[in-house]
């Protein structure tokens, strides 16, 4: 699923919360779940730090992801790196 935060809410403690709420949801899950990842794609790199910021480290780079471009009349793809992160969550 995805998560963010709309501009005008952004470096208020918004992201910071709803993280620690999915945090928490993980954790209920059957069978308990120790971890929690996300996907970043490279040029988001303010999602990239805020993810590093809360204790995420980055455990692998895919560098040969397709990002559907919908601009325009076209439809095409660009290849992009996408990073996925980790954090292992308290018991």
């Amino acid at each position: 699923e995805n998560l963010a935060v709309n501009e005008e809410y952004r470096r208020q403690g918004v992201g910071k919360a709803l993280l620690e709420a999915c945090e928490q949801n993980v954790q209920t899950w059957i069978p308990f779940h120790d971890d929690i990842f996300a996907q970043v794609e490279d040029g988001n790199l303010k999602a990239k730090e805020f993810f590093m910021d809360n204790n995420f480290k980055v455990v692998y780079s895919d560098d040969d992801c397709k990002k559907d471009d919908l601009e325009g009349l076209a439809f095409s793809q660009t290849i992009i790196t996408k990073f996925m992160l980790r954090k292992v969550l308290d018991s």
